[in-house]
Parts: C-alpha cells; structure tokens; sequence
C-alpha cells in the first residue's frame, strides 16, 4: 500500500491551480448577513406553523401538524381507508378543535359547526352528523314528521 506524499505548504499536486487569495472581510461580512437573513426567514416560518399564524387548506397548521403525528390517522389518510379516518377524526376531536381558530368569523354557534365539518368533508369525506348535497355542500339533516310530532 503506499502512502500518499504530503507537500508543504499550500501547493497539491493538481491539475488546478490553488488560488492564494484569502476571503476578504467584506465578503465574510456579506455571508454573515445572507446567514441571518435566512435564518431569521426560517424562524419566521417556524414560529407561523407552530403558532397556528398559517393555514394550510383552511385548516391550521398545528392540527395539521398533531394529525399527522397520530400514526393511525396519517396511515389511514394516505392509504384511503375512509372508515378508520373518519373514526380517528372523532377520537381526536377535529371539529372541535377547528372552532376556535374560525369563531370570530361566526356569530352562530350552529354555523361555525356546519362551516368546520364542511372543511373536513372538503379535506377529508369526513361528514360527521350532515348530509351531503349533490353539490357537495353540508347540510343538517332535515327532521321528519315521526320525530316532530313526538314532541
């Protein structure tokens, strides 16, 4: 086996020729802005999705993020199976817990619930106690006449 030859100084054996210019501090300088200001944009991201400023779909982002933790749900959104999805969206409670990032936006308690289970049907087929129209729009389940006159 041989051993490589190690020359002094700065010459390599090398078809390239090494350049014996050193960094100016101008060009640390501006790397060391390029730096923070990337650094700062990642942040900036961060602190959106973790703090729910981003909504990805309508929904945000900190749902998103412990939906796709809970190993069953994501498995089940990605391979189809709509059945235990939609199991797994009422253990984990999604409706409700898509209320309070769209309450200022209603005044009714019973709008606000059909406008979150209409963005999980839209993400997810989940349809929860609605019905669907032929146009896909969630509806309350209309009453009939048996269950009124029991009253």
């Amino acid at each position: 086996m041989a051993l490589p030859i190690f020359t002094a100084g700065r010459k390599r054996n090398s078809r390239y020729k090494v350049s014996d210019r050193t960094l100016s501090p101008m060009s640390l300088v501006f790397a060391s802005f390029v730096f923070l200001f990337l650094g700062s944009l990642g942040w900036i991201w961060v602190e959106m999705l973790t703090k729910g400023y981003l909504a990805i779909g309508g929904v945000p982002s900190p749902i998103i993020l412990s939906f796709l933790q809970n190993d069953t749900a994501r498995i089940a959104y990605f391979d189809g199976d709509e059945e235990k999805l939609h199991a797994q969206i009422q253990r984990m409670n999604l409706a409700d817990k898509l209320k309070p990032y769209y309450r200022p936006q209603f005044a009714e308690e019973a709008k606000l619930d059909l406008h979150t289970h209409q963005i999980l049907y839209d993400r997810t087929g989940y349809v929860g106690t609605y019905q669907v129209s032929k146009q896909g729009v969630l509806t309350s389940k209309k009453k009939t006449k048996a269950s009124q006159n029991k009253k």
